[in-house]
């Protein structure tokens, strides 16, 4: 008869955790959708994933030169999205060739590709990674060849914009 309240707990605990579990799938999953979303409106021209990014979200670039290093999101636009922004004569489009999640992290894999004012095309490959806190992303951690990436921002902006 002792096996009775044991087989309870047992029970009760497997219940909890198939609860738990379900529960917690659909928030990666929320949170990978969150980014699809976001990377789908970037290819149509219609959105960027700097949209869903808290307003206190920390950018942080991974890599050997001196643009590697972690930002705030004003920062981040002023020191290194403008200037590189400046040398593009056309958006910068991704094409996606991976969405992960794995806990509250989203993984993106993507090659970007733009025409630079001198006509010379930029390709680079990008993994970003989208930490989310209650449904929003607090940090993401971005790795590139940063060496590409710093030799548009060295070239010449374009002028009158």
């Amino acid at each position: 008869m002792r096996t009775a309240p044991l087989l309870v707990v047992v029970l009760c605990w497997i219940l909890v955790c198939l609860r738990v579990a379900p529960a917690t799938e659909a928030a990666h999953v929320s949170n990978r959708e969150i980014v699809i979303d976001a990377f789908e409106r970037w290819v149509e021209g219609t959105g960027t994933p700097f949209e869903f990014l808290a307003d206190d979200a920390t950018w942080t670039i991974l890599g050997p030169t001196p643009t590697a290093g972690t930002y705030s999101l004003k920062r981040l636009r002023e020191e290194i999205l403008s200037p590189f922004q400046a040398r593009l004569a056309t958006p910068l489009v991704p094409v996606v060739r991976a969405i992960h999640a794995d806990g509250d992290t989203v993984i993106v894999l993507f090659e970007g590709t733009a025409r630079l004012v001198d006509g010379e095309r930029y390709v680079n490959s990008y993994a970003w990674f989208f930490r989310f806190e209650r449904g929003q992303v607090r940090a993401v951690t971005a790795v590139l060849d940063l060496t590409a990436f710093d030799r548009v921002v060295g070239r010449t902006p374009r002028t009158g914009s």
